[in-house]
């Protein structure tokens, strides 16, 4: 009598669940950090080169204001010396135009040389003029040592310089009405071999020898 074979048992499943949709998940939530720190450095970045572009720009600016101010003090200065120069070129003028109707009377009183810082060369040194001038009209006059000038037999000129201690400077000034003025006018770097000169004011000129 043949047996039966015992019937097949249903063979179970495993109960244990897959790890790799939590490693996949891990996995995709670490880039997602990563790639959001990268993200942040970036635009960390982009706001500190930002900020150093805007403070390279304010000290650009700032050194420019600088480099004007500077110039506009510079310009300012000049401005100064210019005005005070015309100034006093127009006092003068002024002076002169107010007053300078008639003409003054001048004489040569003394004719010196001597020796001065003023003098360059050894064989130079200053000639002094001893002038007066007598206002003997009825209107104030003008006087300037601008006016006067020196040459030698050669026609060589000399402008003048600074009166040497020890003598009365002719000013700029004003004659009054019979008012007399007595004062030098020094010429500097005159040669010494020089001694037959000519002095000129205005239209007047001066034989004159300084030994």
């Amino acid at each position: 009598m043949e047996q039966n074979a015992p019937p097949l048992q249903p063979t179970k499943a495993s109960s244990t669940p897959s790890k790799k949709p939590v490693l996949i998940t891990a996995a995709t939530f670490m880039v997602v950090i990563i790639l959001a720190v990268f993200g942040v450095y970036n635009w960390q970045q982009g706001v500190v080169e930002e900020v150093k572009g805007e403070k390279e720009s304010l000290e650009s600016k700032v050194a420019s204001q600088s480099a004007g101010l500077t110039a506009l003090k510079k310009e300012s200065v000049e401005l100064k010396s210019k005005v005070n120069f015309l100034e006093g070129k127009l006092k003068e003028a002024t002076a002169s135009a107010n007053f300078e109707v008639g003409e003054l009377t001048l004489s040569i009183k003394k004719t010196s040389r001597s020796n001065y810082t003023g003098d360059v060369t050894p064989d130079t040194n200053t000639v002094s003029v001893e002038i007066s001038a007598v206002n003997d009209t009825e209107q104030t006059l003008f006087i300037s040592k601008s006016s006067f000038k020196l040459k030698d037999d050669a026609n060589r000129s000399y402008l003048v310089g600074i009166t040497p201690p020890g003598y009365s400077e002719l000013q700029d000034q004003q004659v009054q009405p019979g008012e007399t003025i007595v004062a030098y006018v020094a010429f500097d770097d005159v040669p010494k071999n020089k001694t037959s000169l000519t002095l000129f004011y205005n239209s007047k000129t001066f034989r004159i020898t300084a030994k």
